[in-house]
């Protein structure tokens, strides 16, 4: 596996920290206008820029997996003597560690530029509830990567010439969502079992020194539609494999 994420590395890193760099300088000039522009504007171009970086991280991971499927390298990669758990396992790997590090550089600078303009102490969030909400935003987003690659390699095993496949892929995505929140919906009501998570933000220091208290809930997660989807998801995964050995038209 650790030969399958150097060669995704090699491959994209060029690109992704060229989108890193962008998003750092953008942040560090608006740094300078920090009292020369209105707060709220600061603060929403700085937060447009942090969406932006999320959002082309996300497009550059579905396209570390789909690019693979072309022709020009699919033959290079997917006939290797080794492991397809390993192939996979590696891609979720690389861009798992992309989104956080780009969740890290956009919501650093959001924090940074909300103490500075909106005069909240961001050290206020760290706590250990806020590390289960980004552990359970990991795990999320690795469930979803999967069901992406799955929906990918189930379009192109119905159209093994590639025309049209990115909006098949995207109508079984969009099918396999409604079904799975409709089920999901029937299990949390017959089994209402919940673990409650902790508040992330319960006060904020104010620049005149006040106490705001946060009156929202922590979030609920439901235990046995939980276990359904992580079972799914690895289920998802072993039937992705099996379509790259199998199916797939090298």
């Amino acid at each position: 596996m650790l030969n399958f994420i150097k060669y995704e590395t090699k491959t994209v890193y060029r690109e992704y920290l060229l989108v890193l760099l962008i998003a750092v300088l953008a942040n560090v000039a608006l740094m300078t206008r920090v009292g020369a522009w209105d707060k709220l504007i600061v603060f929403t171009i700085s937060s447009c820029a942090s969406v932006g970086i999320i959002i082309t991280t996300l497009i550059m991971n579905i396209a570390m997996f789909s690019r693979d499927l072309k022709k020009d390298t699919k033959y290079l990669l997917f006939t290797l003597p080794k492991s397809r758990y390993s192939l996979l396992g590696s891609k979720l790997i690389c861009s798992t560690v992309m989104m956080i590090l780009s969740s890290l550089v956009g919501v650093g600078f959001m924090l940074y530029f909300g103490s500075k303009i909106m005069h909240f102490n961001a050290a206020g969030l760290l706590n250990w509830d806020l590390m289960k909400y980004c552990a359970l935003a990991v795990v999320s987003y690795v469930s979803f990567l999967v069901t992406v690659y799955f929906c990918i390699l189930a379009a192109r095993m119905l159209r093994r010439n590639g025309k049209f496949s990115g909006l098949i892929s995207l109508v079984i995505f969009i099918a396999y969502a409604y079904v799975l929140v409709r089920i999901e919906n029937v299990l949390d009501y017959i089994f209402p079992q919940k673990i409650v998570m902790g508040k992330v933000l319960r006060a904020a220091s104010t620049a005149k020194n006040v106490k705001v208290s946060v009156g929202t809930t922590g979030g609920s997660i439901y235990i046995v539609s939980s276990i359904f989807e992580i079972i799914l998801i690895v289920l998802l995964f072993i039937v992705s494999v099996k379509i790259i050995d199998k199916k797939l038209d090298l």
